[in-house]
């Protein structure tokens, strides 16, 4: 059966790809014979169109592969299960994946290649779902790791009192969001800051996601004892200026991580709260004292990750009526116009085309602190940051909309939907 020949049957209802881009897929199709060709045009195909992820998912006669462009996951093809079960079995073999421990929950492997001359890195996971044997594909870029701060969507002033907190090289900072919010980027953004050769920048993460020259990074193995408290312990008699910390998912490691940040070490960590202010709140049910979170905290760091505007189709138009009320509900204000694109070949019919990130920075004082150490309510240290110019990750939203580089549906949706 010819794979292409299914392809048109999903267009209509299933979140189909752009016109644009499903003739490219198309075209590149016209010429595959074999399932080792398919997983070769889809990695084209993917690394050219910026997809961050692209799964492959079993069905009982005809099996799916989708891909998440800007965010958000469009059917790309439908494949018969007989070439499915062939282009899975030739990801297992790029990733050099485990395959006979059927016992395992996932399988996992990574895999690098070539597009453009610039080195892709593939990191795969496969596990058993109704069906089948569901394969995850997440696409990392190294070249997307040479983004600044400031690149990544941090204003001024905020970017500045950052970068100064930063380079003092001593505390904890912590950077918070759900998954997918562009964490990662921003930790190893803050890194290259410091990777001047004369720090020791030392990592413990998981997976490794971008291997970053000058930083001595380390990967969690559960199956060798190596956790994230452990590496913090290991990491701690190698001499460290810097060190980052993956996540803080348990007490020990958020322990770790405190006594380290009060020894003149810079931690920084990633941490799963929907704000600044809960993720101090966070920290009080990792059952660390206020005495510790209050002396060791320097910055608190909260994102979402938003589509913006496509530059080539993008102008200034008057918002709908959903969204002028919107606006007016939230701000008090009129929305006279916004930036908003209308597709073209560039964004491939979406009228967005790149993502951006929205920041909440919350910057820990000497008044915040005080109000940490008296166990104030996360409305009271709200209140706090606000006399010192906080803002939150939606009036950051909001404040991107009137400088024409999003929409405000897209702030709105990023800031609600925890995307």
């Amino acid at each position: 059966m010819d794979p292409l020949a299914q392809t048109e049957q999903v267009r209509p209802s299933d979140s189909p790809l752009p016109e644009a881009l499903f003739q490219r897929i198309t075209q590149l199709f016209s010429s595959v014979q074999t399932a080792p060709d398919v997983v070769d045009m889809l990695l084209e195909f993917s690394a050219g169109a910026s997809v961050s992820d692209l799964l492959l998912e079993p069905g009982e006669e005809i099996s799916r592969v989708r891909v998440r462009l800007d965010g958000v996951l469009r059917t790309c093809i439908l494949v018969p299960n007989d070439m499915f079960h062939a282009m899975t079995a030739r990801v297992k073999v790029l990733a050099q994946a485990d395959s006979g421990n059927l016992r395992a929950a996932t399988t996992e492997g990574k895999f690098r290649f070539n597009y453009n001359a610039k080195p892709v890195t593939v990191r795969v996971a496969l596990a058993q779902v109704v069906g089948g044997e569901l394969c995850a594909m997440r696409l990392h870029d190294s070249t997307s790791m040479e983004r600044s701060l400031r690149d990544l969507g941090i204003q001024e002033p905020y970017v500045s009192q950052f970068e100064k907190i930063i380079t003092a090289k001593n505390g904890l900072i912590m950077v918070c969001g759900p998954t997918g919010a562009g964490k990662t980027a921003t930790l190893y953004s803050s890194l290259q800051l410091l990777n001047d050769g004369k720090t020791n920048l030392i990592s413990i993460e998981d997976p490794i996601e971008y291997v970053i020259a000058g930083v001595n990074q380390m990967e969690v193995n559960a199956e060798h004892g190596l956790s994230f408290a452990n590496g913090l312990r290991v990491s701690l008699r190698l001499n460290p200026d810097v060190m980052l910390v993956g996540e803080v998912r348990d007490q020990e490691t958020a322990k770790i991580s405190i006594e380290s940040a009060l020894t003149g070490h810079l931690v920084l960590t990633t941490l799963h709260a929907n704000s600044a202010v809960s993720a101090i709140s966070r920290l009080k049910d990792l059952e660390i004292e206020n005495f510790f979170i209050a002396a060791a905290l320097k910055c608190v760091v909260c994102q979402r990750l938003i589509r913006k505007t496509c530059e080539h189709c993008g102008a200034w138009r008057l918002p709908t009526t959903e969204e002028a009320a919107a606006y007016q509900q939230i701000t008090g204000t009129a929305l006279a116009q916004q930036f908003a694109g209308v597709g073209c070949e560039v964004c491939s019919g979406s009228g967005y085309h790149g993502r951006l990130a929205l920041y909440e920075i919350a910057f820990i004082n000497d008044a915040i602190r005080q109000l940490i150490l008296s166990a104030k309510s996360e409305q009271e240290i709200l209140a706090g940051l606000r006399q010192q110019g906080f803002r939150t990750v939606l009036e950051d939203g909001l404040a991107k909309v009137t400088a024409g580089q999003t929409t405000l549906i897209e702030v709105l949706t990023g800031c609600y939907s925890g995307a």
